[in-house]
């Protein structure tokens, strides 16, 4: 029987809003995020790291998140489109697509997304690896 804890979303119109990680007897939240401003169109891990999701959504924006980041207190970044927080844990923000609808990490090129949108598909490279 396969022991490793796995990683449940809650999801609301808009947003990931909490990330949940199962192992054994506990049943806890590990975060919980809003920065997206329409519906979620897609989300996949990234197969090289586990720690790293990338998420794409209605509003024309994929991006992409690391877990393994801990947001520290004593830092706040302002956001260039509405003055809120931007979360520790976003790492990259892809923009310049229109009805984004889904996206994939290649499996062979660690950081590269591939996306696919209305107008477009593109392949570029996120993280250095």
């Amino acid at each position: 029987m396969d022991r490793r804890p796995c990683v449940l979303f809650r999801l609301n119109p808009v947003s990931v809003r909490c990330v949940w990680q199962v192992g054994g007897s506990q049943f806890s939240p590990v975060v919980s995020f809003r920065y997206h401003t329409a519906p979620i169109t897609s989300l996949e891990w990234n197969p090289n790291d586990s720690s790293v999701l990338a998420v794409s959504a209605a509003d024309d924006r994929l991006t992409v998140w690391d877990f393994a980041v801990e947001a520290d207190d004593m830092t706040t970044t302002a956001s260039s489109d509405g003055g809120d927080g931007v979360p520790a844990q976003l790492l990259f923000v892809h923009q310049g697509q229109k009805e984004i609808k889904e996206l994939h990490w290649h499996t062979q090129l660690p950081g590269v997304i591939i996306s696919t949108a209305n107008d477009a598909f593109n392949i570029f490279r996120t993280i250095s690896a």
